[in-house]
């Protein structure tokens, strides 16, 4: 059956608002602002405008206390723009350990498969099990992105990321020499060692301790760097608070759905 110059035209219309979108999307923060505006509530403090500054850059360090929303920016928000508008097609997210990792993963599959602004936008780029890949650890779009989830320390042996956001590699064993050595290996010879000289490297963290990987990387003069204290954490906290009230109640909701329709 021909297809009718309404449907047509409807097609047209639709095809024009998601052009118009995805260039008013040039940069994560209009990203989030336009899609995810439920990840970051609270009016934006001008930390977080040089947070989002620091995503067009190859080499980057932030030192930040917590609850500075730094982990929303780095490893949810830009990581799910650089995925939808091809900015990299290679993303690996590093953490302490792979539940964490996996868990900031677990925020970019939900609004992937849910967020319907998103997905008029931008369309389904959810794969199925025969098709593609998306599992707990790692997901492949419809476009060919793929983002993975893993803990620091994991064998890198056959990946070359095109964009690795490392987000708070250490926790408290930081106080072992012994632990801060063996980091400190694994990311300068295995880690950095699987990547191009175009990949982009983004190093996000609280310091716990002086001599910690964060404090040895300052030192390299090729890192562009930022630094925040607790002067700023107040605000901070608080909508880092209001953040996670906000993911309880969707994981309650999520939980009561399950159970109805279990």
């Amino acid at each position: 059956m021909p297809v009718s110059e309404a449907v047509k035209k409807k097609a047209l219309i639709k095809r024009a608002i998601q052009l118009e979108i995805q260039v008013s999307c040039l940069n994560p923060m209009d990203f989030s602002d336009i899609i995810l505006p439920h990840w970051l509530k609270l009016a934006r403090p001008k930390f977080h405008e040089e947070l989002y500054a620091l995503c067009s850059k190859n080499q980057a360090l932030v030192m930040a206390p917590r609850f500075f929303g730094k982990s929303i920016i780095f490893s949810r928000v830009y990581p799910l723009w650089a995925a939808l508008t091809g900015k990299c097609k290679d993303i690996l997210l590093i953490s302490a350990t792979e539940a964490i990792a996996t868990e900031q993963l677990r925020f970019i599959k939900q609004e992937l498969e849910s967020n319907e602004k998103l997905r008029f936008y931008f369309g389904n780029q959810v794969t199925d099990q025969d098709n593609g890949k998306w599992t707990q650890d790692e997901i492949r779009l419809k476009n060919g992105t793929r983002i993975m989830a893993k803990g620091q320390g994991f064998q890198i042996r056959g990946l070359h990321p095109d964009c690795v956001i490392c987000d708070d590699l250490e926790s408290e064993h930081v106080v072992s020499e012994d632990q801060r050595a063996k980091l400190s290996y694994w990311f300068n010879t295995t880690l950095r060692g699987s990547l191009g000289p175009e990949a982009q490297l983004i190093v996000v963290g609280t310091v716990l301790h002086p001599q910690s990987l964060l404090k040895e990387l300052e030192k390299e003069p090729h890192w562009t760097v930022k630094k925040y204290t607790a002067a700023l954490d107040e605000s901070a906290k608080k909508e880092e608070e209001t953040r996670k009230l906000m993911d309880e109640r969707l994981d309650r909701m999520e939980a009561q759905r399950d159970a109805q329709n279990a």
